[in-house]
């Protein structure tokens, strides 16, 4: 398979990144919140002393506890993906102060 003709090119606004690691931010503390507040609440009381009451409650609190074990995954994936961010953030300001120095550097030895 032969590569197409055309380079292609990927731009990255780094004020993007900045925006979208801000919003993923946000949506873990919304879910962050959410687990914290309400997980003991999902514990089912059976409504009966019967056998299938009994059962029918331990089997709606092992789905609630698997419910909130992959909330919490999501949640180590979204600060992965955060730190991901992070560490763009920080290179494209590398980046930036680098080029800056380099501009600086050149203008002084203008006119010499």
């Amino acid at each position: 398979m032969s590569m197409p003709q055309g380079g292609a090119t990927m731009r990255v606004d780094p004020a993007e990144v900045v925006r979208l690691k801000t919003r993923l931010e946000a949506v873990r503390a919304t879910v962050s919140d959410f687990v914290l507040a309400n997980s003991h609440a999902l514990a089912v009381v059976p409504f009966a002393e019967d056998d299938v009451s009994q059962d029918a409650a331990k089997d709606f609190t092992a789905n609630a506890d698997q419910a909130i074990d992959v909330t919490r995954q999501f949640i180590d994936q979204l600060n992965l993906t955060i730190e991901g961010l992070q560490g763009a953030v920080d290179t494209y300001q590398l980046a930036d102060d680098t080029h800056a120095m380099a501009m600086k550097n050149l203008g002084t030895g203008i006119g010499r």
